[in-house]
């Protein structure tokens, strides 16, 4: 491991001999001193500090940068086979720490062990991507009235940032990471200061597993480090999930150096229910899901039950038409004071 860490003061005993990464991860190397400043990550389940972190700031947004352009170059220099094999190995080792990236996650927002469990995503695109690595191939079209033929190549971007929210760092790693290294960039992953740790342990595995330092750089930060990210000349590509006014910004700062973007937004999901159905069920499902899973901020924890005539929540049953029941979680003090 690249990083050193202490015993996180949670109260969690099964966490007692968990160690949390604290630094950026930049160059394959722990920098633990930013131009960011610190953040102290509270565990949202005890309300304690249980490890303060460094956050990148524009200084180490730009050596990240620098830093993957230089592993792009190094990764595109081995062969699609040597690629593909140590995407292979980056499987198997997320494999074998399955069960540390759940307590990491827990550790990051709180999410139950029973949902914490996203590294097996992680693991399974990796191996997808992998058989990708060799089979880029291009196309050609002929020239009507000529014997020309138009020759297109599929190339790599170079460096791409990925902007992480708190509560899928993991999946947007698999959804958005794994085919990008496959593809032959280097990225750099910015988590939120509000769940870094998972999304570190993946960056140090990276460098475990013999990918060329700084291809997977890892720089925990708020919104001045994400707008640094998204503005800096060096980033070809941007994949940005998050909400709708954030990424309004991000097209904003994108738009400065005609950078493309890709972002994954969306509202929150529903449950809708028939007549036919078991309301008691139903609604217990939802109740159960929503505050639990991702603490009620993931795309697949139903925020809205809706019923056709009734709407049923563990504590109270009421039958009074249509009705629509609005299920939330609070994951963190900033997110608490936005309550409305």
């Amino acid at each position: 491991m690249v990083t050193t860490t202490d015993t996180p003061t949670t109260g969690d005993d099964r966490a007692a001999s968990l160690s949390l990464p604290r630094g950026l991860l930049i160059g394959g190397d722990q920098l633990t001193q930013s131009s960011g400043g610190t953040h102290d990550h509270i565990y949202p389940a005890t309300g304690q500090i249980n490890a303060t972190i460094a956050l990148a700031g524009a200084t180490e947004i730009d050596q990240a940068v620098t830093s993957g352009w230089e592993a792009h170059r190094e990764w595109m220099s081995f062969t699609p086979a040597r690629r593909r094999d140590l995407l292979f190995d980056l499987a198997e080792a997320v494999h074998a720490n399955l069960s540390q990236f759940a307590q990491l996650n827990t550790h990051d927002y709180a999410v139950p062990v029973s949902y914490a469990a996203t590294a097996p995503l992680l693991e399974e695109f990796l191996r997808h991507f992998a058989g990708y690595v060799d089979k880029p191939h291009g196309a050609s079209t002929p020239v009507s009235g000529s014997f020309d033929v138009n020759l297109i190549e599929r190339e790599p971007y170079g460096v791409v940032g990925v902007i992480a929210p708190w509560n899928g760092s993991l999946v947007v790693a698999a959804a958005c990471v794994a085919p990008a290294l496959a593809a032959g960039n280097a990225v750099v992953l910015k988590p939120s200061e509000f769940a870094p740790f998972a999304a570190l342990r993946f960056g140090e595995l990276c460098s475990e597993v013999g990918l060329p330092s700084g291809l997977v750089n890892v720089v925990p930060s708020g919104p001045d480090g994400g707008a640094a990210l998204v503005r800096h000349p060096g980033i070809r590509k941007i994949h940005f999930t998050g909400g709708t006014a954030t990424a309004r910004e991000v097209l904003r700062e994108a738009a400065t150096n005609l950078t493309p973007v890709v972002a994954e937004l969306g509202g929150k999901s529903a449950d809708i229910v028939f007549d036919d159905a078991d309301l008691d069920l139903a609604a217990a499902i939802s109740a159960h899901q929503a505050p639990s899973c991702n603490p009620g901020r993931v795309a697949r924890a139903p925020a809205v039950f809706w019923s056709s005539h009734r709407c049923t929540t563990p504590s109270s049953t009421s039958s009074s038409g249509p009705s629509v029941q609005r299920i939330s979680a609070i994951h963190s003090i900033p997110q608490c004071r936005s309550v409305r």
